[in-house]
């Protein structure tokens, strides 16, 4: 997503007035677009089709899971500094070896 999404989002999140309102025109659209049958329900798909959109998004689950609970661990970790360390050049340690590099702001 872009970063000007990014920005409205968070500025939409941060007033409560504006999220509802904003979420009211998304709950209209969703009602306009599925009067014009421009999206569907699953129960609106046959049997088969309704089990690959299961497996579809059971997949999308997954693997969003898998990169939720990889962004903690890509983080670089710094070793603590003590007294003993104090003179040593601090260096980042990198969590994952096969990832490139990514400087920390």
């Amino acid at each position: 997503m872009g970063v000007v999404y990014r920005k409205f989002h968070a500025k939409l999140l941060g007033s409560p007035s504006k999220h509802k309102l904003y979420l009211e025109k998304e709950r209209k659209r969703w009602h306009d677009r599925k009067i014009a049958n421009k999206v569907n329900s699953i129960s609106d798909f046959g049997e088969r089709e309704q089990c690959r959109k299961w497996h579809c998004w059971a997949e999308l689950k997954r693997v969003t899971a898998e990169k939720s609970e990889m962004l903690p661990s890509r983080a670089l970790t710094f070793p603590a500094v003590s007294p003993s360390t104090a003179s040593l050049p601090t260096t980042p340690t990198i969590t994952n070896p096969g990832e490139p590099f990514v400087q920390a702001e």
